[in-house]
């Protein structure tokens, strides 16, 4: 709920697939009045990551200042996902 006050956005966004209604309750017992949009993903959490891991690939994404950090540790946790997909 920061982060949707600090951004200004126009709703937070929630996945029903499991535990979506207990997120939406979570939210609004903790008083968010903002608009929740639930999604239903029809794909894996691969498939969905997927367009956005080709362009860290090709280089076309490059973080600065802290999140370099994350950038580089991030790295790692790419390949050993290369490695169990067959």
């Amino acid at each position: 709920m920061k982060a949707y006050d600090i951004h200004e956005a126009d709703a937070i966004v929630i996945e029903t697939n499991q535990g979506g209604e207990m997120a939406e309750a979570t939210l609004r017992n903790a008083g968010f009045k903002g608009r929740i949009v639930k999604v239903h993903a029809s794909k894996g959490k691969f498939a969905r990551a997927e367009p956005i891991s080709a362009l860290y690939a090709q280089g076309r994404v490059a973080h600065t200042g802290s999140l370099y950090t994350l950038e580089k540790s991030n790295d790692g946790i790419r390949a050993s996902y290369r490695q169990k997909i067959p």
